[in-house]
């Protein structure tokens, strides 16, 4: 059975008006459009569409079939037009901790002071739609922050305060790492001492790719210290079809771009800067892994099938991509897929029935018994599975 999802964009203020909207074939939003969520995670559910042209929830759904009323992943469409915050995500042990702690103390579930939704872990793959998608993604070697100090160097002098972080780097990264999630008011003072300097310099810059991480974060997050932490994180740009790997305990912010991203069901973020929302470092010093992490690109392969197939090891979902191609696939219940279609349009072919898929549209594979379905794509369709 192919069945349509729809949701409601989340419309945090990060977000852009043109992205999601142009994608759906809408017009313009009115306001900032942040996340689709195409899942049954209960912070934003997703629907069917039933054949009288209403809705169920998902969950629902999926119980009807006989199937889990829970996917094992969470699929987003991400549009990001400043950036995210620095944040962490947990492990499955740190996830249950933390839940049990923020229930104990009493903080409610809605409240903007809780860190823990959910008792999941949250490791995340973002593919890029966008030509260029842009984000910070892990702390980077010993080489890589030696060059962040020298372009602090060269645009606050030699003698500016620089000192704690060059002494701290001299006893290895992870001491560096401790004193940039430790240290808060620190880095306060250097986040204000940076942003103006780097506003007197009036657009001229340095060589080495901080540069480029001042420009996007600071005119959004004047003196915020996070400005510190995401001077240390490792400029990624994706071009279109690319993708990154988000593991537990590694820092990271979106910046710029719009594309998928697919992640274990939870809604768990601890913040460290660069945003107004609640802001824990003393828990985001907690989870973060205190090591460099250079290693987030993704390279597919191509499977049997001829799809390209994101492979990502210790995650509950698969992700595989097909574009312009007639590819035939095994598909067996109870797996329930979700199929986004990024662009152009296609056909499912299965137990002589066809279905068309749009771009900008979403839909769940749910069949009652084990069957083969022959996909013929124009544009370009991703599918998120089970792992």
């Amino acid at each position: 059975m192919l069945v349509e999802l729809t949701n409601a964009p989340r419309p945090y203020p990060w977000g852009d008006r043109e992205s999601l909207s142009t994608w759906q074939r809408r017009p313009t939003a009115e306001q900032p459009e942040a996340e689709l969520w195409l899942g049954t995670h209960t912070g934003s559910e997703a629907s069917v569409v039933t054949p009288s042209g209403g809705e169920q929830l998902l969950s629902r759904f999926l119980a009807e079939q006989d199937l889990s009323p829970q996917l094992p992943f969470l699929v987003k469409v991400l549009a990001a037009a400043k950036p995210l915050s620095i944040q962490v995500h947990p492990t499955q042990e740190h996830a249950r901790t933390g839940f049990a702690s923020e229930e104990l103390a009493g903080i409610d579930l809605s409240s903007p002071q809780r860190n823990y939704k959910d008792t999941s872990d949250k490791p995340e793959v973002m593919v890029a739609w966008s030509d260029q998608f842009e984000a910070l993604v892990g702390f980077q070697d010993r080489q890589g922050m030696e060059s962040t100090l020298r372009a602090m160097e060269s645009l606050l002098g030699a003698s500016g305060p620089t000192r704690p972080l060059w002494d701290a780097l001299d006893q290895g990264v992870d001491s560096a790492i401790e004193w940039l999630v430790t240290r808060e008011s620190e880095s306060a003072e250097l986040a204000q001492v940076i942003t103006e300097a780097f506003a007197h310099r009036a657009g001229a810059s340095g060589t080495e790719p901080v540069w480029q991480t001042w420009a996007s974060v600071i005119p959004h997050y004047p003196g915020d210290p996070g400005i510190i932490v995401a001077s240390f994180l490792n400029l990624l740009t994706l071009r279109k079809g690319e993708a990154l790997f988000v593991p537990a305990g590694i820092v990271h912010a979106y910046i710029k771009g719009f594309g998928l991203e697919v992640m274990a069901p939870s809604d768990n973020v601890v913040r460290g800067g660069l945003t107004d929302k609640h802001v824990d470092r003393p828990q985001l010093a907690r989870l973060v892994v205190r090591d460099s992490y250079t290693s987030a690109r993704l390279t597919p392969r191509i499977a049997e099938d001829t799809a390209d197939e994101f492979e990502v090891p210790g995650v509950p979902f698969s992700i595989r991509r097909v574009a312009g191609e007639r590819v035939t696939l095994g598909l067996a219940s109870p797996l329930p897929i979700v199929i986004v279609v990024h662009e152009g349009t296609s056909e499912v072919l299965w137990d002589e029935s066809t279905e068309s898929l749009e771009a900008g549209r979403a839909y769940l594979w749910a069949p009652k018994h084990e069957t083969t379905c022959t996909m013929e794509v124009t544009g370009t369709v991703y599918l998120v599975s089970p792992g």
